[in-house]
């Protein structure tokens, strides 16, 4: 009949737009109108293969500290979620169900449960390691896939599991590669007394002995009346060449470095060093590295993502220091999208889950039911605003880094990112 007809040819036309490619960057006039439009054209001809078009959507789980002790970071959080999906999911191919881990271990699995009795297959969070550790027995055990944001990477090698956040190991790696492409052959570290600051010191010492350079010394300290001593020991640490090592007497060899007598031209001091600590600390240890060095030497200062801040670019004493980082630009572009829509400088965290949000969105374009292979498959990877990512089957997310110069007003690309993955 003439109107079955009209209807077949107003579905053609239908599916055809829904087809198109749309860019990121365009925005996308809100299709609820048009949804419910054609739904009332069509209600009497074909409600249910209606209902797989319009209500089809991959669901996704928001796993975040929205109250208790870490709130404000787990709404900082929720907000670049809902931004992502506003800027990158611009057909609505995904629905984001929010659950609250209370910032505990407890109210992580009982929320970890609830959205395994509700079918949805994808977690974006939780933020923490302990709170992840605590989820990964119900998960491993269920078809769900995990996006942590922590950046624990003990927690990788984990069914089910991908560790999202921006790891240490990947930042030192592509640090020191570029540091000894232009010529620095010795490395030390000054860092806080904790967790972070030995993890830290640890892939450096590893990573820079593996690569051939030397590894001076590393100093921890537990609050600023320590900086200044491990500033010192830093400084003033050497080793000696083999060379000079194999000339020692065996008696000498089983002495200490300041117990034998060595010739200047066979010390090796630090070319480099690498802060791992930010804000007032940074400040201050900047001042005293100056202020030890009395000779003078040439001493590149190196720091991680964690300098990726505008108090540093406002640090005179950092002018010149090298960071492995996203490219600024593109992170800048994201500062005023969220300033604009929230009206306040988003955490730096924040940017992961805007980035796994996108990536699950891109999925969704292609395949509603998302498996874990769509995720480890795209080998090419994703476009995000903390650079280049892609899962591997290890539970890594691979990040390509650049590495930026500390200039007077702004963080200088000094060598973009690549566009190719190491291999692992």
């Amino acid at each position: 009949s003439q109107i079955k007809n009209k209807m077949k040819q107003f579905l053609i036309v239908f599916l055809f737009l829904c087809s198109c490619k749309t860019s990121n960057l365009v925005e996308m006039p809100d299709d609820s109108i048009l949804s419910q439009d054609v739904k009332k054209k069509f209600e009497s001809y074909d409600g249910g293969f209606l209902d797989a078009i319009f209500k089809r959507k991959t669901k996704v789980a928001i796993l975040l500290p929205l109250t208790g002790k870490y709130s404000d970071i787990g709404n900082d959080l929720l907000s670049a979620a809902h931004l992502s999906l506003y800027k990158n999911d611009p057909k609505k191919r995904i629905e984001l169900v929010i659950f609250d881990s209370k910032g505990t271990e407890f109210g992580t699995r009982k929320a970890v449960r609830d959205i395994v009795s509700r079918g949805i297959k994808i977690i974006i969070g939780p933020l923490f390691s302990t709170a992840t550790e605590s989820a990964i027995d119900i998960v491993s055990k269920k078809d769900v896939i995990l996006l942590s944001l922590s950046n624990n990477d003990n927690l990788t090698n984990k069914k089910n599991v991908f560790i999202a956040g921006v790891a240490i190991d990947q930042q030192i790696e592509r640090l020191i590669e570029y540091s000894i492409d232009k010529g620095i052959s010795s490395f030390s570290i000054l860092a806080p007394n904790n967790s972070y600051g030995l993890k830290v010191a640890n892939s450096l010492r590893e990573t820079s002995t593996r690569k051939g350079a030397y590894f001076i010394s590393s100093s921890f300290y537990n609050d600023k009346k320590q900086i200044s001593n491990s500033v010192a020991k830093v400084v003033n640490s050497y080793s000696i060449s083999q060379n000079a090592y194999e000339d020692l007497s065996e008696e000498d060899k089983v002495k200490s470095l300041a117990e034998i007598p060595i010739s200047n031209e066979d010390k090796i001091y630090s070319d480099s060093i690498l802060v791992a600590d930010s804000g007032d600390n940074l400040d201050l240890i900047l001042k005293l590295i100056e202020e030890n060095n009395v000779d003078k030497r040439e001493i590149q200062i190196l720091g991680l993502k964690e300098w990726d801040k505008a108090s540093t670019i406002y640090n005179a004493n950092a002018k010149g220091s090298w960071i492995s980082s996203s490219n600024p630009e593109v992170y800048k572009q994201y500062e005023y999208l969220y300033y604009d829509n929230f009206q306040k400088i988003p955490n730096r965290v924040t940017s992961v889950v805007y980035d796994m949000v996108w990536a699950v969105a891109n999925l969704a374009y292609k395949n509603s039911d998302i498996e874990l292979e769509d995720f480890i498959l795209n080998k090419s990877g994703f476009e995000g605003v903390d650079g280049t990512f892609r899962f591997l089957d290890n539970g890594i997310v691979q990040r390509n880094f650049a590495i930026l110069s500390v200039g007077d007003d702004n963080f200088k690309v000094i060598d973009s990112e690549s566009r190719y993955f190491l291999e692992y």
